[in-house]
């Protein structure tokens, strides 16, 4: 579980140091990074991932309401970075 974050965080280096405000939560069921832009724009997004799950889910939203991008059974951590990449 530590290494999937450390290696997501690592390869995100260069989106997440310059535009964001991170967290990483630990959940009964997962984790979740949750990424709040740092730009004033209110975009959050969060990854997310399971314990019982071999997969990974993406969602951005504005504000508190307004869902812009979901996306879930993401199967590895490239694909993750790949839809991050057209979200941004």
């Amino acid at each position: 579980m530590q290494k999937q974050i450390d290696t997501l965080l690592s390869r995100m280096q260069k989106w997440r140091d310059s535009f964001f405000f991170k967290k990483i939560e630990y959940l009964k069921n997962g984790w979740a990074l949750i990424m709040v832009e740092k730009d004033g724009k209110q975009r959050n997004f969060v990854i997310s991932k399971d314990y019982d799950k071999n997969t990974y889910s993406i969602k951005s939203f504005k504000g508190a309401y307004e869902d812009l991008h979901y996306m879930e059974d993401i199967r590895n951590l490239e694909d993750v970075l790949i839809e991050l990449s057209k979200i941004f």
